[in-house]
């Protein structure tokens, strides 16, 4: 089975997301959850280095995360996408909307 693991860590500016596995339509609802409890409040980093795979349910929540984010006030930050990452946020055309950073020193 599928599988995505998701660790929080918390910083004054930033919640960072790391996650690991999977992102699709059966494992994407905790990752969406987690995105939209925390964009309304705070910057979002989502670490995508060890994601092996993700499909268009996780995209729409990185995009819908960002939107929300940027009406709040806050931003949404991929940081160090996988190959497989990097390819599915290419693939969507939105890489210049997509913050995409290679370390937490970056977040505004």
């Amino acid at each position: 089975m599928e599988r995505l693991t998701i660790q929080e860590k918390h910083n004054s500016n930033y919640v960072l997301l790391e996650l690991e596995g999977v992102i699709n339509y059966y494992t994407f609802s905790d990752f969406k959850i987690k995105v939209f409890f925390f964009v309304h409040d705070i910057n979002v980093v989502i670490d995508l280095s060890a994601v092996t795979l993700i499909d268009s349910s996780g995209m729409s929540v990185i995009l819908g995360g960002c939107i929300a984010a940027e009406m709040s006030g806050n931003k949404l930050y991929i940081m160090q996408p996988s190959k497989q990452a990097l390819r599915a946020i290419e693939a969507t055309g939105f890489t210049d909307t997509i913050p995409i950073i290679f370390s937490v020193t970056e977040v505004i």
